[in-house]
Order: C-alpha cells, then structure tokens, then sequence
C-alpha cells in the first residue's frame, strides 16, 4: 500500500549546510511495509515511528558537492540522456551511472535522490540512497550500490538496506541491491565505456527517422547500421554508439564490437510513465 504524505520543515543533518535547498516530506509507516524491509535486519519494526523523505527542492540530484575526503574514486559525469552532471563515489556506482547512459530500458534515473531518515526508538538513521531509476514498463526502483555482498552484511550496509526497504514500501516502488559484478564482463564494461564516449555526437533527425525505419523490420548488424549514417566507418560506427545513448538503437554490447554486432530498435515505453521526481 501505497503511503500517504504531509509536507514538513525539513531536518537539519549534522556537519556542514546541504549544497541545494531541499523539502522534507513525511511518510504514514504501514506496518506491513516496516514489517517487510525489517526482515533480515537488526531493527526491531515495532521501534519504528517516523519517516522522512528528503529531497532536493527541483525534484534532481540531492547531494552534489563530494568532499573527496573517503579513499574511493568519484566522478562528475555529465549525462547526454538525463541532461546534467551526475555525481557518484566508489566503482559501482560510478559504474552503474556509466551503464545508466546507454541502457536500453532505462528511461530516467537521478543519482543520490533523497536521503531517508527514520525515527527508531528515539534515534533518528539516516543514509543517502545512490540512485533512483524509472524503466520502460513504468517501474521506479531505489538502488543500493556496494562493491560486493560482505557490504550489505556490515552493521552500517544493513542499516541502509532497511532505510531503503523502507523508503522504497512507501513509495510503492522497488528496492535493489547492486554489486560490481552487476556490471556485468570486463567485456561489456569496456563496450559500455566505448560506446558511452560517442553519446555527445550529434546525429540529424532526419538520420534517426531513417534508422528507426530500418530498424523497425529487425535486427541489423552494426556495419549496415553504421553505413546508413556515414559513408565513413568509423563515423558511421559513432553515430551508432550515440543513438544508443539516446536510446534509439539497442546494441548487443555482450559480445565483441565488430561489424557484424547486433542491432535492435530500443524498446518502446507504452502509455504514460510516471515521474522519479514525486
């Protein structure tokens, strides 16, 4: 069951003042939903009193300033598919944001959306979810990163589990965990970077109407695909990667990145998707 939702101020973290403005929102706590997150998890759901969601202000990205102070690598990737810098610490993350780019099903995603604070027992836990994404079939999701499973395993990795069981039952949307290996063979990783590194190459409309018509008979290999965008291969090949990126064309990044590479129309959302915003 979806929870309802009244404005109020917004809580006050410890440590220095939030980099954008933001709105508080707090959430009814349904027991099921407490009942569910808290399974596996060392907080007692019947301690639970209180929900906050906080988000930035605009609906984006809620913490943009990474103070470079843990030993992890961050990143300030600017996105052609979600239209601004997206900022990520830590190789998964940063990992997941760069496959986020050219994701076939993957129509909107915000990195550090919100963070979730919840009342237990008289202490207020809060954490920062690394992302939120919305698909082609309308499912919203909160995603988790860690570099592998022995993080959610910590007293501090549990804890965030639940915040993000939590905050994703009383949205009505899912919650997922995602490791490194989620990125999938140092193949498709180093495919994703290639193809990744073209999404700012412009491609005409006139271009793309001519690919989504060939595209709509079937699947085509990446060198016929690439010859009707450039009579130059290498540009042809380009243009490819940036439709991807666009999320036009579907390209088989599991295998090698030859000519003779599968191409597919990306999937089509149907009716009207819902927002990662509210």
């Amino acid at each position: 069951m979806k929870a309802t939702a009244r404005n109020i101020p917004a809580t006050v973290p410890s440590g220095p003042a939030p980099a954008r403005r933001e709105c508080a929102v707090e959430h009814v706590v349904h027991s099921d939903v407490v009942a569910s997150a808290a399974q596996g998890s060392p907080i007692d759901a019947s301690k639970v009193s209180r929900l906050v969601i906080v988000r930035a202000s605009d609906g984006g990205q809620l913490r943009t300033v990474l103070t470079g102070t843990k030993v992890v690598r961050t990143i300030a990737y600017p996105s052609r598919r979600y239209r601004c810098v997206r900022y990520g610490e830590a190789e998964t993350e940063c990992s997941m944001i760069e496959q986020q780019e050219v994701c076939p099903v993957t129509v909107a995603a915000i990195s550090q959306p919100m963070r979730i604070e919840a009342l237990v027992d008289g202490v207020w836990l809060r954490t920062i979810v690394d992302a939120s994404v919305l698909r082609v079939n309308g499912e919203r999701a909160l995603v988790e990163c860690k570099r592998d499973w022995s993080g959610f395993r910590t007293r501090d990795g549990a804890i965030q589990t639940f915040l993000g069981g939590l905050a994703a039952g009383a949205l009505g949307w899912r919650y997922e965990r995602r490791v490194l290996a989620h990125s999938g063979s140092p193949r498709r990783r180093a495919n994703v970077g290639e193809v990744a590194s073209c999404r700012f190459i412009n491609v005409s409309d006139s271009l793309v109407s001519r690919v989504t018509r060939l595209l709509a008979g079937g699947p085509v290999a990446l060198q016929t695909l690439g010859s009707i965008l450039h009579n130059d291969p290498a540009n042809g090949r380009a243009r490819a990667f940036a439709l991807m990126a666009r999320r036009i064309v579907d390209i088989d990044l599991d295998g090698p990145l030859d000519g003779r590479a599968e191409c597919r129309a990306a999937p089509v959302a149907i009716g009207r998707l819902p927002s990662l915003r509210r």
